[in-house]
């Protein structure tokens, strides 16, 4: 579990272990005999090949590490999602407002639906929050998946959650704006 302050003290939010992620530069095991080389990239360092996407680590702002995954054949990266993930870091920043209120809206009907009883009490505290600003405190950027959908390279920045433990969201961005706030993601 990440470790976030928030009110009336530190609170847990899902952390790439509890929703099954690898850390970045882990080393998983891979069929076939010979995987291909590494790739070494200027900005991206170092992409090795496992389960059908390019993986390695993404820096961004604030010393935040997280798992990159991207698109490519065998042979290498695909140069269109190279290109978007080395703007990554650059455009989470601008994202942020478009991100925060996304997942805000994620949560507000699923908070007011617990506190009137329409679904179950989860096991955990739900954190109380009423502005898209106080989103970051209760949320943690854990991947960033970039490959085509539906012929458009695509960048999801995949996050976890206090409020929606069981799911990971994807905040889905096409040529620079935001397309979609996926309520449940697995990164490839």
């Amino acid at each position: 579990m990440v470790r976030f302050a928030g009110i009336g003290g530190a609170v847990a939010c899902p952390s790439r272990q509890t929703l099954g992620v690898p850390k970045p530069h882990s080393h998983c095991p891979m069929f076939g005999l010979f995987p291909p080389s590494p790739f070494e990239h200027p900005s991206l360092g170092r992409l090795a090949w496992r389960r059908g996407h390019w993986r390695g680590g993404l820096s961004l702002p604030r010393g935040i590490d997280i798992s990159l995954v991207l698109s490519g054949t065998r042979k290498g990266p695909d140069e269109a999602a190279i290109a978007e993930a080395v703007q990554i870091p650059a455009n989470v920043k601008r994202w942020r407002t478009a991100i925060d209120k996304a997942l805000f809206e994620h949560y507000e009907p699923y908070a007011k639906a617990i506190a009137a009883g329409q679904v179950p009490k989860p096991d955990h505290d739900i954190p109380k929050f009423h502005r898209p600003e106080d989103v970051s405190k209760y949320s943690s950027l854990l991947v960033a998946v970039v490959t085509p959908l539906e012929g458009v390279m695509t960048i999801e920045l995949c996050y976890g959650t206090l409020w929606d433990v069981e799911h990971m969201l994807g905040a889905r961005f096409q040529r620079g704006q935001l397309l979609e706030l996926c309520g449940s993601t697995i990164p490839p």
